[in-house]
């Protein structure tokens, strides 16, 4: 992470401003953008070069937004297997920050951004932040699916030390149990967050343990759901326990803070100073009301540009103006990733991102699995479906088993190598039949 520069102060001043202005405004901003974005990629990139030239284009052929069009929709597979020609040329990985996601397909994917790209989506956080009443230091929790020891491998020093100079803290969620959520409420208690963020299933634990117990003292000013897809239900007994409006927010792991709900709650504005969103079927752009992937074009990474971007998700726009008077478009409603929570042999909850981690930990980077998924059928049992990319060793296969038994319990582990996992726009890559009885 870097430190915070004027220049982030800047984007986020610019942002407040922006808000306001009209979508025509708004779309003159992202073509500026898009024109400098699409030059940069042609002469730096060698992935978009390609293809620039496969298709007889140049970077003056995009001279407005609907020239976007004429590029070609990339997927994660695409830039995965491209690698490292997906890198700009005049920029050097060690001044980058890498992270990694495994997608919605359960497929390991690593992206870097650049320190403009960083400014600009901190910047883009704290603009969205504002709208529930969160500014530049106030103390905010924030409930991470990921274990203790997956988040540090996720995040440099530097990442771990911005949160930190930024009042973050951070609470990893990975195994739920009912000692978990008893020492999350001492911490919520202690440390009077400003407000409290993260995946939709443990902030809905974590509430349900609240309410159970009594305990009606943790009062922050908001709560911020990403991550996983909110449910009414979810919602109406967050914004009971915590007596505070729940806002929802959409972003993925390479392209951050895309949109967010303001405080008519009426859908999600998208930061579209920042990206310019379509909503695609069949190879055409949907209508209002109408579901379509998301095709997102990230305006701010030059390192690793993201151009017409695939994300997995479904969104549906909306073309409504909202109530609070911002000139960002809005989105009904967004149909991401479902990850069913896995259930211990001894009761614990854990976390399906467990599953994603990196080696050594779990499944996402060993190089012989293409995409996996995991089906628990009965607390006793565990089913992981693989798509092989090579054979892999007698030691592999034990290695897997024996952390599976490691954090899930003497359970019968079952490995299928098969052809191919169905996938569609809210692929599940767990999939759990077992009822949770923590609260019982």
């Amino acid at each position: 992470m870097y430190r915070k520069s004027w220049e982030e102060l800047r984007c986020f001043r610019d942002l407040k401003k922006s808000q306001w202005y009209s979508l025509e405004e708004i779309e003159r901003i992202q073509l500026k953008k898009l024109k400098g974005l699409v030059k940069h990629a042609y002469e730096n990139v060698q992935f978009y070069h390609r293809r620039f030239r496969e298709l007889g284009l140049k970077p003056t052929d995009v001279g407005n937004l609907e020239d976007l069009k004429k590029l070609p929709i990339v997927k994660k597979e695409n830039l995965r297997h491209s690698f490292p020609d997906t890198l700009a040329r005049n920029y050097n990985t060690r001044t980058l920050e890498k992270g990694t996601t495994s997608g919605s397909t359960g497929k390991p994917f690593e992206w870097y951004l650049d320190k403009e790209g960083f400014q600009h989506n901190s910047a883009s956080y704290y603009r969205f932040a504002s709208w529930y009443g969160v500014n530049l230091g106030d103390k905010i929790v924030s409930v991470t699916t990921a274990s203790p020891w997956g988040a540090r491998m996720h995040q440099s020093a530097r990442v771990r030390w911005g949160y930190m100079l930024r009042r973050v803290l951070r609470l990893t969620a990975y195994k739920i149990t009912e000692q978990t959520l008893h020492d999350f409420s001492i911490i919520l208690k202690q440390f009077k967050p400003k407000a409290l963020r993260g995946f939709t299933s443990p902030i809905f634990l974590i509430s349900e343990f609240l309410k159970k117990e009594g305990i009606s003292d943790i009062n922050p000013s908001a709560v911020i759901t990403t991550g996983e897809t909110l449910f009414d239900f979810q919602r109406r007994l967050i914004e009971s326990v915590f007596d505070c409006n729940l806002f929802n927010f959409y972003g993925s792991s390479e392209i951050e803070s895309i949109a967010q709900e303001c405080e008519e709650h009426c859908g999600l504005h998208l930061n579209a100073e920042e990206r310019i969103v379509e909503f695609v079927r069949n190879g055409e752009n949907v209508s209002s009301g109408e579901e379509g992937e998301m095709v997102i074009t990230d305006l701010n990474n030059y390192a690793m540009p993201f151009i017409r971007y695939n994300t997995e998700d479904v969104g549906i726009p909306k073309s409504d103006q909202c109530g609070c008077g911002r000139g960002l478009p809005l989105i009904m409603d967004v149909k991401g990733r479902v990850c069913d929570l896995i259930v211990a042999k001894n009761g614990a909850l854990i976390s399906g991102e467990f599953f994603a981690l990196p080696a050594p930990y779990f499944l996402k980077s060993h190089k012989w699995i293409q995409q996996y998924q995991i089906i628990q059928p009965s607390r006793e049992k565990l089913l992981v479906n693989i798509v092989k990319s090579a054979e892999p060793r007698k030691q592999d296969l034990e290695y897997l088993v024996n952390r599976i038994h490691k954090h899930v319990g003497d359970v019968n582990v079952e490995i299928r190598f098969v052809a191919s996992i169905p996938t569609a726009s809210k692929h599940r890559f767990t999939i759990s039949h077992v009822t949770p009885e923590l609260f019982r």
